[in-house]
């Protein structure tokens, strides 16, 4: 009977197997380690692996080839040359295709021209001038006469239309004489103050005078009552005893100066 004999394997073998078995799981167990906790690893490690791309992923493939050459059945003493190999293959760096680039042009677009246009102001139709007459001196002769009705009838709105509104009133029976500047001021107060009726100007003159400059003269006499602290008063001056001073403003005829109980004084000045 024929007996097989039993390949021995060398004790030595069995432990470089193992060792070049752990040798491989060692490094798949880095390689992972390196992928999944970079921030980890040391820097020398960090510094082998990485990409240009922090946030790309590194794929190492590590290759650990471990070959055994037996020696020869009569050597007692095997010959092992362990062959490590790594090769180290980073993942390609990623191309990026270029954003594609608009360009803007913003046109400024301005509202168009326009001629402005200006509407003319309405011209101003001059006042009427009031109580006309056929000449000058009928003017004047109404305007004073207009004097009369208003102080008869206690009417501003007349004195405010006959007399500037600078005119100058004074009463030349007294010394100094009593003064007013303000025509409608004055006859405010007199209105207050009386109750007029029958009020006339009469022997109505005009008197020249070579330096006039512009301005008219005319005198007249005056007559009337009032009432006034419940007692009725008469009155009646003779002729040129009130002085009328008569000029053009804005072309009408009004009275500029008014002095009564006057004829003591000389006049035109």
């Amino acid at each position: 009977m024929r007996r097989h004999r039993r390949s021995r394997t060398h004790p030595d073998q069995n432990w470089l197997n193992l060792a070049g078995f752990l040798v491989t799981v060692a490094g798949v167990i880095v390689a992972i380690l390196a992928c999944f906790f970079q921030d980890s690893v040391s820097p020398i490690i960090r510094n082998l692996f990485a990409t240009p791309t922090p946030t790309t992923p590194v794929a190492i493939s590590v290759f650990i080839q471990s070959t055994s050459t037996p020696s020869p059945s009569n050597t007692s003493s095997p010959t092992h040359t362990p062959s490590n190999t790594s090769t180290l293959s980073p993942s390609p760096t990623p191309t990026f295709t270029p954003t594609e680039t608009r360009t803007f042009t913003r046109t400024h677009t301005s509202a168009p021209t326009s001629t402005p246009s200006f509407t003319p102001l309405p011209t101003r139709t001059p006042r009427p001038c009031s109580y006309v007459g056929s000449n000058d001196f009928k003017t004047i002769e109404n305007l004073v006469h207009a004097e009369a009705q208003a102080v008869d009838r206690s009417d501003i709105s007349m004195i405010q239309v006959i007399f500037a509104k600078d005119a100058v009133i004074q009463n030349r029976a007294k010394e100094p004489p009593e003064r007013w500047e303000d025509p409608v001021a004055r006859y405010q107060q007199l209105f207050t103050e009386a109750d007029f009726e029958e009020v006339d100007h009469t022997d109505i003159k005009h008197k020249p005078w070579d330096g006039s400059n512009g301005e008219l003269f005319f005198t007249s006499a005056s007559r009337g009552k009032f009432i006034s602290g419940g007692t009725e008063y008469l009155y009646e001056n003779p002729p040129d005893s009130d002085h009328w001073t008569f000029r053009k403003v804005r072309g009408c005829w009004v009275i500029t100066k008014f002095d009564f109980n006057a004829s003591h004084i000389p006049f035109p000045p």
